[in-house]
């Protein structure tokens, strides 16, 4: 089993099978439980832009531990900023400061 796994709505991610992820792709109905499940087996968990926003929740908490780290990745039909909002908080949080504020 891979230390790496990602959570999509469509087959678009599964080109992280090449770095030897596990890749599950989900409908929203089960999105929620397949995360809860992923969150206990995997140190790093790639979501899916189009369902991170119902998962945000269960995202939040996760980050407030260790592992795993949960990262939100935009796909091919067009991002809806919860990606970027995401890294910049992480960078925030890593940093101390906010290195994408505008000067």
């Amino acid at each position: 089993m891979s230390d790496i796994a990602v959570l999509c709505s469509s087959d678009e991610f599964t080109l992280f099978k090449a770095i030897k992820a596990d890749v599950f792709e989900v409908d929203k109905s089960e999105a929620v439980d397949k995360l809860t499940f992923i969150g206990s087996q995997y140190k790093i968990v790639l979501v899916d832009e189009a369902i991170a926003e119902m998962l945000s929740t269960q995202i939040r908490r996760m980050n407030e531990t260790l592992y795993p780290i949960v990262l939100v990745l935009p796909n091919s039909k067009g991002s809806n900023g919860v990606a970027v909002k995401n890294l910049v908080r992480k960078a925030r949080e890593a940093l101390g400061i906010d290195i994408f504020k505008e000067f």
